[in-house]
């Protein structure tokens, strides 16, 4: 993939307020929804803008990043320029007196899959009729469960799932989970970055990104700290271990898949997916053992700047690479 980039005061330009929304669920909790809409630049073909705003690209930030972090600008604003429509940043998070018990009938909640039907309502609400779903680290995770509920909504079209380094592919020791993602932002990237990209400007650009991304992330959990008080711990111990576990629901997803995961990601460990004796025929090792139900699994494996944070080093490749694999399925259907 090639690597680009372009100024986030560039991409902001097209993007909206952020916005807020409140769900109450089934469940009982309540999660509350904030959103950013990222406009795509100016069609020549003098696209519908009605018909436009009636597809969108999803895109759902990992843990600790917002909706409106400078960190995930260029990539969004990349998804929306290549897809020709807008797309839409999305974090959720389940009000804290409710996070940490029960269900009303007295069983555990799933909360992954409660914000994600939050999503759900969102998006009907808003009158998108297609979508493409994407998301990175907890947010790729939160992806697999949307996808799985918007899949058996006939007034929705799912034209595919993009999974950027994430969570729930398999089981993790919640413990070593938060490590690797400590080491992984902290310890190993600058070297990764130093010694694999191949010119000083490269470097220095991707050394901003990163330094920019451990930055938004840091603040975002002092926001919560603040905000959740004593029950910070709490939240964290259970956000940690729904990361940690493997998705139950990605054996039922039978959308397009593309998947994106840097060769040294230390999060989303690779040889934790496929073996090592798989990986010459890793794409149809998934759909035989993580996504049986998938007509269609692509994945990329960038090499340079590959770890965690790969989708925001490289934004507009990974948006590029992933809405021409989902082209060339819609491609070979029409054949």
């Amino acid at each position: 993939m090639k690597n680009e980039s372009f100024s986030a005061q560039e991409a902001g330009a097209r993007s909206s307020d952020v916005g807020s929304e409140r769900y109450e669920l089934e469940s009982g909790i309540v999660v509350e929804l904030k959103w950013k809409e990222f406009s795509p630049e100016a069609d020549p073909d003098g696209q519908n803008p009605e018909e436009a705003r009636k597809a969108a690209t999803i895109f759902l930030p990992g843990w600790a990043m917002g909706e409106d972090n400078e960190t995930i600008t260029e990539l969004c604003q990349s998804f929306a320029d290549r897809s020709k429509s807008p797309t839409y940043a999305i974090t959720t998070r389940a009000e804290q007196h409710v996070a940490t018990g029960p269900a009303k009938d007295g069983k555990e909640i799933d909360f992954l899959y409660e914000e994600a039907k939050a999503i759900s309502r969102f998006i009907k609400e808003n009158d998108i009729e297609e979508v493409t779903l994407t998301g990175h680290s907890q947010g790729g995770d939160r992806a697999m469960d949307l996808a799985d509920i918007l899949q058996n909504d006939p007034e929705i079209k799912v034209d595919g799932l993009v999974l950027m380094a994430p969570a729930g592919l398999y089981d993790q020791n919640p413990v070593s989970l938060t490590k690797n993602f400590i080491l992984d932002g902290v310890a190993t990237v600058p070297i990764d970055v130093v010694s694999k990209l191949p010119n000083i400007k490269q470097t220095l650009e991707a050394t901003k990104i990163e330094t920019r991304t451990t930055v938004d992330v840091l603040m975002n959990i002092m926001k919560e700290m603040y905000r959740s008080g004593l029950d910070y711990k709490a939240r964290t111990d259970r956000e940690t271990k729904e990361m940690a576990a493997i998705n139950r629901r990605a054996g039922n997803i039978n959308v397009p898949i593309v998947l994106i995961m840097g060769a040294d990601d230390g999060v989303s460990d690779i040889e934790n997916v496929i073996p090592p004796e798989e990986m010459q025929r890793r794409e149809d090792y998934l759909m035989e053992s993580i996504f049986p139900n998938s007509p269609f699994v692509r994945m990329v494996i960038p090499e340079k700047s590959a770890h965690h944070k790969v989708a925001f080093t490289r934004a507009r490749s990974v948006a590029t690479a992933a809405l021409y694999h989902l082209s060339k399925y819609d491609e070979g259907r029409a054949e």
